[in-house]
C-alpha cells in the first residue's frame, strides 16, 4: 500500500508546481488581426494575419493562434476555423475561402507559461457574388 502513495504525491506535486507556474508568471500580450481584403468575391481567398506582442511591444514567437468564428461564445470545437504556429516575427497566418455573406473572425492566442492569452478585436469581412458578364 505504501508504494501507491509516492506516485500520487509526485502527481500532486507536479500539478501544484505547474499550476503556480502557469498562473502567476505569464506576461500580458496583445493580439491584432488584419486581413488581406475587406471584400472579396466568392471563390477568392482571404489571408488573415495575427500579430502578437508582449507588454514591452516585443513580438511573441512561441505558441499558437486559433482563428475562430467570432459569433461563437468560445473559440472551441466547430468555432475554430484553423490554427497557426507563431513565426519568428510574432505573426501567424491563415488563408480561408469563405462563403457568400458577412463573416466575423477573431484571433485567439492560446498562451504559454511565459505569455498570457489574448484575443483580437473582431474582423468583419464580406464575400460578394461574382459579377457575370453579358457575353459580349
Amino acid at each position: 500500500m505504501s508504494s501507491l502513495r509516492f506516485p500520487l504525491l509526485r502527481l500532486l506535486a507536479l500539478f501544484s508546481i505547474t499550476s503556480c507556474l502557469i498562473g502567476s508568471s505569464a506576461l500580458p500580450t496583445s493580439t491584432v488581426l488584419t486581413a488581406s481584403a475587406n471584400t472579396v468575391t466568392v471563390g477568392s481567398s482571404i489571408v488573415f494575419t495575427a500579430a502578437l506582442k508582449d507588454a514591452s511591444n516585443t513580438p511573441v514567437t512561441r505558441g499558437q493562434i486559433k482563428f475562430c468564428n467570432a459569433s461563437a461564445t468560445f473559440c472551441e470545437d466547430s468555432a475554430v476555423l484553423g490554427t497557426a504556429q507563431l513565426t519568428a516575427a510574432g505573426t501567424a497566418m491563415l488563408t480561408l475561402r469563405v462563403g457568400l455573406g458577412t463573416h466575423n473572425i477573431r484571433a485567439v492566442f492560446t498562451g504559454t507559461m511565459a505569455d498570457a492569452t489574448s484575443t483580437s478585436a473582431v474582423s468583419v469581412r464580406r464575400t460578394q457574388a461574382m459579377s457575370v458578364g453579358d457575353g459580349d
